[in-house]
């Protein structure tokens, strides 16, 4: 009896935890040792990173605009520059929004894209980092890598 109830603990941790996925973008690999996220790499340093915000339960929150608000001020005070914020929804129907951000760093333009979505209950992120001149080469590939967000 001792056994079943801790597989039946085991197994609701398992169910409990959602697993972010998603598509891996054409010129990119997946990281396979990371378990309880997703992250692709390409040849050229483009890290694309998606996983679910973990939060206090007591006061967890889901509000995009305020978590969007914080991570500008955060980022402004490193010295990243807001280049665009649009509104973007998955192919699935998570809503959420799309914002770039740009730094100068050792002669180069480097682009830090966070995307944030939500389905009420929790909080998703997809992150994607790297020099500006290969992030705009797979520009197209990225933002459907993106909005191919998938949540188990």
């Amino acid at each position: 009896m001792k056994k079943y109830f801790m597989l039946f603990i085991v197994l609701i941790i398992v169910i409990a935890c959602n697993k972010v996925q998603i598509d891996t973008p054409e010129g990119f690999v997946q990281y396979t040792k990371e378990r309880n996220y997703y992250k692709g790499i390409s040849s050229d340093g483009i890290v694309i990173k998606s996983h679910r915000v973990e939060q206090n339960s007591s006061e967890k929150s889901t509000d995009i605009n305020l978590w969007s608000k914080e991570m500008a001020i955060v980022f402004k005070s490193k010295g990243y520059v807001n280049e665009k914020t649009e509104k973007i929804q998955t192919i699935n129907g998570l809503k959420g929004s799309y914002t770039e951000y740009s730094l100068f760093h050792n002669g180069e333009v480097y682009l830090y894209a966070i995307s944030l979505f939500t389905d009420d209950d929790d909080l998703y992120l997809v992150e994607v980092g790297g020099q500006k001149k290969y992030f705009d080469k797979r520009r197209e590939a990225i933002m459907k890598a993106i909005k191919s967000l998938q949540v188990n």
